[in-house]
């Protein structure tokens, strides 16, 4: 009896160790803590506005020199169709365009507006247009666009840009460019009673070549001037 009875407890035993092995086996693993997420970097942005406006500039043999004579009606001025350059005309050239390539900016998402700036905003801001923004920000601001029609220079684009470039929080810009790009034209003005179209996409080839133009001009402008800070030129 006292024999079975070592045996039995043995048996109870081996089988209590059996049964808790197979609890470990089968019970769920521990929960393993996430590892924590890498802070969020706000990306830099490149800020664009477009033109307000577009004129025009003419002149003829023995007459010319008004600017806007055309939208004003004056007799002698060749017809300009309605708004050729729009904000939104614009708008839509610009948005195909890689714009911070064009710049050269690495690192930078391009924030497209809608609304054009007044005159005084481009030209007087100190700081940042836009105050609430990235730390790392830039901006592109197209200011006037005038086409200059003349009997012997032949008909151009000249589009006025101006950018701005700022670090962290600073007030005011590291650097700032401004230029203005000439792109020849020649089927715009659209002759009367034929189609309009070939001479409206020409111009708006033209003023997405001026985009393309500054940026050679800036690259141009960096390379003489190094990355000094506060290194700038406008008009």
């Amino acid at each position: 009896m006292r024999g079975t009875r070592f045996l039995l407890v043995g048996m109870l035993a081996a089988s209590s160790v059996v049964s808790a092995a197979q609890d470990a086996a089968t019970a769920p693993a521990a929960p393993v803590a996430a590892p924590a997420e890498a802070p969020t970097v706000q990306a830099c942005e490149l800020h664009v506005w477009p033109g307000r406006g577009f004129h025009t500039v003419y002149y003829g043999w023995a007459h010319g020199g008004t600017i806007d004579g055309a939208q004003k009606g004056r007799k002698g001025y060749p017809a300009i169709p309605d708004e050729p350059l729009s904000p939104e005309i614009q708008r839509g050239e610009l948005v195909k365009l890689d714009i911070p390539a064009i710049l050269g900016l690495t690192g930078y998402r391009t924030v497209l507006h809608d609304q054009v700036l007044s005159g005084t905003a481009i030209r007087s801001t100190p700081g940042r247009q836009i105050a609430d923004s990235a730390p790392c920000y830039a901006e592109l601001m197209i200011d006037d666009i005038v086409f200059q029609n003349n009997v012997i220079n032949g008909k151009w684009l000249n589009v006025i840009f101006r950018f701005r470039q700022f670090e962290e929080s600073a007030a005011a810009p590291v650097g700032s460019y401004g230029t203005y790009v000439l792109s020849r034209v020649m089927k715009f003005p659209p002759d009367p009673d034929t189609d309009p179209q070939p001479g409206l996409d020409e111009l708006h080839a033209a003023f997405s070549q001026s985009v393309t133009e500054f940026g050679k001009q800036y690259a141009a402008y960096r390379k003489r001037n190094g990355k000094k800070k506060g290194a700038s030129i406008t008009l």
